[in-house]
């Protein structure tokens, strides 16, 4: 008599068998295992490398897996350490609406990406590994031994070899949306996107609504359309009084595509240092000012960046003329000089 346990072995063999010949030599399968990396921003800098890896290895096209982690989907104390940092409301519910609004929508900003497999158990992912897999990101990588591959370090040290970076880009149908928009509200004015943080924890990398409020106020409306992007967290929120009168886009917290799109066809995008501000960074035709760097807290610290490949008061090596950290404060003055400067550098290209 066949047990159960034996015929999922007998099973597993024949598919071995079968699929043998069949494994896919023209897909780069690219592994985000959450055993090992955030439901955050970062999973652009992973869908850069996996990019480079499939051009590298003459595939057609990419296919990405988010793989789920040990505690409950996720890394082990990912969720605690958001509660330490102050995110009381946070629970798994909350990091698996990252997973969904975040991390998925992230993967299709990436063309060649064609297909994209979310996951809940990693048994399912490792036999799909053991039978259909033959071009695997990050090289090496078991589902037994996972490895993570979104540390800026890697990009800067690849980009420094000579490597040219991939960049992600907002899709066609978005693009038509957000222009349309731009089209019946700016006119010919050239819109400025400032994308604030509002977040209930780490509070000091917090926007300035004081400065950023006179900022897009002083603005000479006869040339430039300011639109305020607001933090998720508060998106549904009353205004605050520092924004009264502004322009608020509405749906571009609730939507990557839009958001993409919209920076992509705005003049000039000014944000801190905040997880959708990659959008901009990993995108080569996007205009921006990256201000308030620096904090105590989090991911914003010195010696973060220091770990992660960028000297404070650096630039990004792969950034081009009209992309730009501030490593300066978010004071009124600071925003309206480097403003400035950056016309400037616009004007002149």
């Amino acid at each position: 008599m066949i047990t159960l346990h034996a015929r999922e072995n007998v099973r597993v063999v024949s598919d071995n068998f079968f699929y043998r010949n069949k494994k896919q030599s023209d897909v780069m399968y690219a592994f985000y295992d959450l055993q090992v990396s955030p439901p955050t921003f970062d999973i652009l800098k992973f869908i850069l490398f996996a990019e480079k890896a499939r051009v590298d290895a003459g595939c057609e096209s990419l296919h990405i897996i988010i793989v789920p982690g040990p505690d409950a989907g996720f890394r082990i104390g990912n969720l605690e350490s958001y509660i330490r940092d102050g995110a009381m409301n946070y629970d798994n519910e909350a990091l698996e609406w990252r997973l969904r609004n975040i991390l998925v929508p992230c993967c299709w900003l990436m063309p060649t990406c064609k297909n994209l497999t979310v996951s809940k158990s990693r048994e399912e992912i490792q036999s799909l590994e053991s039978t259909l897999v033959k071009n695997i990101f990050p090289s090496g990588y078991k589902v037994k031994s996972p490895k993570e591959q979104y540390s800026l370090r890697y990009i800067n040290e690849a980009v420094s070899n000579g490597a040219n970076l991939p960049s992600i880009q907002a899709t066609p149908w978005a693009r038509n949306v957000v222009m349309d928009w731009i089209t019946k509200n700016a006119g010919n004015r050239k819109v400025i996107t400032i994308t604030l943080r509002e977040s209930k924890y780490e509070l000091p990398r917090n926007s300035n609504l004081d400065a950023w409020g006179a900022f897009a106020r002083n603005l000479d409306n006869n040339l430039y359309y300011p639109v305020i992007i607001r933090d998720t967290e508060v998106g549904l929120e009353p205004l605050p009084s520092q924004l009264n009168g502004l322009v608020i886009f509405h749906e571009a917290p609730w939507n990557i595509e839009i958001r993409v799109a919209l920076y992509e066809l705005s003049y000039l995008n000014m944000s801190v240092n905040n997880g959708p501000a990659a959008l901009c960074v990993f995108n080569e035709l996007i205009r921006y000012l990256r201000f308030k760097m620096v904090t105590s807290v989090g991911a914003t610290t010195e010696r973060h960046f220091r770990v992660h490949g960028l000297e404070p008061g650096s630039q990004f090596r792969f950034a081009k003329p009209y992309q730009r950290i501030v490593w300066e404060d978010d004071s009124y003055d600071v925003l309206v000089k480097e403003f400035e400067k950056m016309c400037t550098v616009i004007s002149q290209a």
